[in-house]
C-alpha cells in the first residue's frame, strides 16, 4: 500500500475543505466530518461511520498541472443481498467550467449484519486520474470526495507543483441534516443537493448531514456554535419521525435548545430552519419505519400496543411545529428564517423516491435548483 510523504501529507491536510477532523494513519489521512473527540458522546455506530463518509468534503489546490492522480482506499457499507459492483464510489473534479468524475468499485466493503458486527471484505486502493488539460497556467482545482464511502487518502501526484488554495472570503455555509442532505444515494459528490447549491450560490460548504443522524444532539449544536460560519441551515425532523425518537413534548424544547446553543456565539448569523421534504408513508403516520426486503422499500411499523404512539410525530405535525417555533422566536430573532421542505420536494415528486424515503439523483438535483431559486433563500443570503 502506498504511503504519503510528509510534504504531500501536509499539503493534503491544508487543502481539505469541509472536514472537521483529520485522522493520520500509517499510510495516509482519513477526513472526518465530526471531531473524533465526540465519539464517546453517543453509542450510534452508524453516526460514526457516516461522519467518515466525506459528503461535501473536497481538496482545494492551486496548480498548473494538466493531470492529477489521487490514490485512495475506499470502504463501502452494503446491506445484505446488495451487489458490491453496483455501488460506485465516485470522485469529482472541478476547475472553472470543467467538471469530471472518476469512479471505482475495487475497495473493501462491509456487509451490515442485523444484531452483529459487519462482514468485512478486503479490497485494494484505486488511483483516480483527472485529465485537467489547460495551457500550463495555474488555476484552482477542487477534488470532491465520495458521498457514499469512507476513504483513506494515500497519495496525490501531478505533472506540475500543487499547493493548497488559500482560504477564500466567500461566505461560509454550515448545513445540518439527515441522509436526505448526506445524499449517499446521489450518483456523485457533485450531484448532492447541498454541493450543487453551494457551487451555484458561491458558498463555502461544510456539510454536517449524517444518514440517520439528525436528532438535534446537543454536542452537534455546540460544534456548530463554535465553527466559523456566515450562514447556517438546519434541516430537521425526518429522522425524529423515522425513528420515533422524540415525542411532541421533547421535540419542541429540543429545537429551541439547539437554536439557543448556536445563538450563544452567533447571535446575528442567519439561520434557516428547513422542515422535512415529502415522504408519503409518514405524512400522517408516525414512525418508526423499517426496511421491507420484499418490496425493496421502507415502511412504517404499527405500534404493538394501542396508544403507544401518543405524542409521536408525523411530518405534517413537524412542519407546523417548526413554523410555529420560527414565528415565536422571530420577535427577538430577526435573523431566523423558515423554509417548508415541501417547497424543495413535494408529494408530486414522490416517483423520485425509489425506497419511499430518499430521493434519487434527479430528485436531489431538483432540490438544489429549487433551493437556489427560492425567494426565502434570497432573504437568508441577504441576511448574511
Amino acid at each position: 500500500m502506498n504511503s504519503l510523504s510528509e510534504p504531500t501529507r501536509d499539503i493534503i491536510v491544508q487543502a481539505l475543505r469541509g472536514a472537521l477532523d483529520v485522522e493520520h494513519t500509517s499510510g495516509g489521512v482519513v477526513p472526518h466530518r465530526l471531531p473524533r473527540s465526540v465519539d464517546s458522546y453517543h453509542d450510534e455506530e452508524t453516526l460514526r461511520i457516516n461522519a467518515t463518509q466525506p459528503s461535501g468534503v473536497r481538496l482545494a489546490f492551486t496548480t498548473a498541472a494538466r493531470c492529477l492522480t489521487l490514490t485512495a482506499l475506499s470502504t463501502r457499507r452494503l446491506y445484505p443481498g446488495m451487489d458490491p459492483a453496483s455501488v460506485l464510489v465516485t470522485y469529482g473534479a472541478v476547475s472553472g467550467d470543467l467538471t469530471m468524475e472518476q469512479w471505482e468499485t475495487e475497495g473493501p466493503y462491509d456487509v451490515l449484519q442485523l444484531g452483529g458486527p459487519p462482514e468485512h471484505h478486503t479490497g485494494k486502493p484505486a488511483s483516480l486520474i483527472f485529465e485537467l488539460g489547460g495551457d500550463g497556467t495555474a488555476r484552482d482545482v477542487e477534488i470532491w470526495l465520495p458521498n457514499n464511502a469512507s476513504i483513506e487518502i494515500l497519495d496525490l501526484k501531478a505533472d506540475a507543483p500543487f499547493q493548497p488554495t488559500p482560504h477564500s472570503d466567500i461566505p461560509r455555509w454550515t448545513h445540518y441534516g439527515s441522509s436526505i442532505s448526506h445524499c449517499a444515494e446521489a450518483d456523485s459528490p457533485l450531484s448532492t443537493w447541498p454541493a450543487v447549491a453551494a457551487r451555484k450560490l458561491g458558498l463555502n460548504l461544510t456539510s454536517m448531514a449524517f444518514g440517520g443522524g439528525a436528532h438535534l444532539d446537543h454536542f452537534v449544536a455546540r460544534i456548530m456554535r463554535d465553527l466559523e460560519a456566515d450562514l447556517i441551515s438546519l434541516k430537521v425532523g425526518i429522522n425524529i419521525a423515522n425513528g420515533d425518537t422524540m415525542k411532541r413534548r421533547t421535540f419542541i424544547p429540543a429545537v429551541h435548545a439547539f437554536l439557543d446553543t448556536i445563538r450563544e456565539a452567533k447571535p446575528e448569523v442567519p439561520i434557516l430552519l428547513i422542515s422535512p421534504i415529502a415522504c408519503p408513508m409518514q405524512e400522517t403516520n408516525p414512525g418508526p419505519i423499517t426496511w421491507d426486503a420484499r418490496s425493496g422499500k421502507l415502511r412504517t411499523v404499527p405500534p404493538p400496543v394501542t396508544g403507544q404512539n401518543i405524542g409521536s410525530l408525523n411530518l405534517t405535525e413537524i412542519r407546523l411545529l417548526l413554523a410555529e417555533i420560527v414565528t415565536s422566536r422571530s420577535a427577538t430573532d430577526s435573523a431566523l428564517y423558515y423554509l417548508n421542505g415541501l417547497e424543495l420536494f413535494g408529494l408530486n415528486d414522490a416517483p423520485d423516491l425509489p425506497d419511499g424515503l430518499h430521493p434519487n439523483t434527479a430528485g436531489y438535483l431538483r432540490m438544489a435548483d429549487r433551493f437556489v431559486g427560492n425567494e426565502r433563500i434570497g432573504e437568508w443570503l441577504r441576511g448574511g
